[in-house]
């Protein structure tokens, strides 16, 4: 079973936006997932993500809509930010797998760091 990533629903009390790690499911529209410790909460169901597989530099779970920056030598081939991906079931960048991606963050929570990417 996939492992997914969501951003708890805000329902007034705090955190509202607290990260959960987990399996999502809906009923009767409401959007909830259960976490890896068993929790079940309401999630927001746009920020729905699915694990990639892959860990960036320092073993954390890289999802969809992660935003990576390039730690290897070098420069990377058009940028070194990029956005986590998911087109026609293939996840982009492709050389995803590569260990030389640092998370940097999500386009919930560090949109800007898109807008500042570097050429």
């Amino acid at each position: 079973m996939e492992i997914y990533r969501a951003f708890k629903k805000f329902t007034g009390t705090l955190p509202a936006n607290e990260v959960l790690y987990g399996y999502p499911y809906a009923m009767k529209n409401v959007y909830y997932i259960v976490t890896e410790r068993m929790r079940v909460e309401m999630i927001n169901p746009d920020t729905v993500d699915r694990f990639t597989g892959a860990y960036d530099i320092h073993g954390e779970r890289i999802f969809i809509n992660d935003i990576l920056e390039w730690a290897g030598p070098g420069n990377f081939i058009d940028s070194n930010i990029q956005l986590v991906k998911e087109e026609n079931y293939k996840i982009f960048p492709l050389y995803i797998n590569d260990t030389n991606w640092k998370k940097i963050g999500n386009i919930y929570e560090d949109i800007e760091l898109l807008k500042n990417k570097k050429q």
